[in-house]
């Protein structure tokens, strides 16, 4: 929101057998969202004689988005292919914005990463284009213990005459 100023100062009004005073609608100090704000003055004499002129004001965001938390760094177990798939972290940026946005994320939810450390970048886009990104770490680790496919069987074997095996 945008508190209003006070644009009387630019009016000028003039009246011939008495003095002007000039308001403004909304007044000054009134807070206006986004968009076209019609803003309407009137000139009144000491009779009560009345003119009346407006502007269109026009409420803009020219600020990009305000990220106030990010995502966390996250650990993700890879799968039997050595790879672990994004998931949906978009849903942890917290962001402050006077208009509506987007969040989206790259690499993009399902896509699969190899093991390792990734960058995963957030941005945050507005409907005015503006823009604001943050970035968390997305680490794939192999917690799979090996599969043993053939283990040797169980099995007897001779001692040699000193009693000792060799193997």
């Amino acid at each position: 929101l945008l508190a209003l100023p006070d644009f009387t100062g630019e009016l000028v009004a003039t009246d011939a057998c008495s003095q002007v005073s000039v308001s403004q609608t909304p007044p000054p100090g009134t807070a206006v969202g986004l968009g076209e704000q019609v803003i309407t003055f009137t000139a009144s004499d000491a009779v009560c004689n009345a003119s009346t002129c407006a502007l269109t004001l026009a409420v803009m965001d020219t600020t990009a988005p305000v990220i106030l938390a990010g995502a966390t760094n996250v650990i993700l177990s890879a799968d039997t292919n050595c790879a672990a798939v994004v998931p949906d972290m978009t849903g942890q940026i917290v962001v402050a914005d006077c208009s509506p946005y987007v969040i989206t994320q790259s690499p993009a939810a399902g896509t699969e990463l190899a093991l390792g450390t990734n960058l995963v970048t957030f941005t945050v886009t507005d409907t005015n284009r503006l823009t604001s990104t943050c970035t968390a770490l997305m680490t794939v680790v192999d917690l799979t213990p090996p599969v043993i496919v053939l283990c040797p069987t169980n099995r007897s074997l001779s001692a040699g005459t000193n009693c000792l095996l060799a193997l």
